[in-house]
């Protein structure tokens, strides 16, 4: 999947200049969630196996936007960073609930050694988007439309793991932590391909300075983070918003 998609992105550079129509430069931010699905694998809490993590994401940065010679098809590309966290917890309420109302008795007997991992994932985001404009730009519109798909690719920067052991099972010692948070960020997947339909709103202010919304209700595909524990990810309702200059527009 990851020649395709570096195949489009050189083809988007080489024609920027050839299809130089209504140009814009956009300032974005996108905030928004996922399900991270988990695997069997040993370093998943017990009660944690087979079930979804919702996590949270932002990605932000800089795109340049251009049409074709239709003035309809939309092309986008840019570069930005990214970040996703989410966490494990090997208790939950109901686990509280149970050792308060059974005074101890009902309490977790496995000696999971972690109770607790909150990973951090970051990025080097490279957006490229397809979309069609269900206004034409030259009409002197204040307010336009679109629909497309973003494809986002996301090379792995960094990844970190905050780690809270079960103290009743296991207290590590500072190179034991140093262990721990090694297993959980080793398998972290290097590149994360995702790609989601969205709705936009552009509204040009002044002298094609404006600000635009765009709206993506799900994914159609992402990577999995981790190569070890994770097996899809699913993203749901990532909202971008942002500022835009439009080097052409006479309003």
């Amino acid at each position: 999947m990851k020649k395709p998609i570096l195949a489009f992105a050189i083809f988007f550079a080489t024609t920027v200049h050839a299809q130089n129509i209504h140009p814009r430069i956009e300032l974005y931010a996108a905030p928004g969630f996922f399900f991270e699905q988990l695997n069997n694998d040993s370093l998943i809490p017990p009660d944690r196996r087979m079930h979804s993590r919702l996590g949270d994401v932002v990605s932000y940065g800089m795109q340049y936007r251009f049409s074709l010679k239709n003035k309809r098809l939309l092309l986008k590309t840019g570069i930005g960073f990214s970040e996703r966290n989410y966490s494990l917890n090997k208790y939950s309420l109901d686990d509280f609930f149970v050792s308060l109302f059974s005074f101890g008795l009902g309490s977790r007997k496995d000696t999971f050694a972690v109770a607790y991992v909150k990973l951090t994932n970051r990025y080097l985001h490279i957006p490229v988007s397809v979309a069609w404009s269900f206004t034409r730009p030259d009409k002197g519109k204040v307010v336009t439309l679109s629909a497309g798909i973003n494809f986002h690719s996301d090379f792995l920067l960094k990844s970190k793991a905050r780690i809270d052991t079960d103290s009743s099972y296991y207290i590590p010692s500072a190179e034991g932590l140093n262990e721990l948070q090694d297993k959980y960020t080793s398998g972290a997947t290097k590149y994360v391909l995702t790609a989601e339909p969205y709705f936009e709103t552009s509204i040009n202010i002044y002298k094609g300075i404006g600000f635009y919304t765009q709206f993506s209700p799900f994914s159609f595909y992402a990577s999995k983070l981790n190569q070890e524990y994770t097996s899809s990810t699913f993203n749901v309702f990532n909202f971008s918003f942002g500022l835009f200059y439009n080097f052409n527009n006479k309003r």
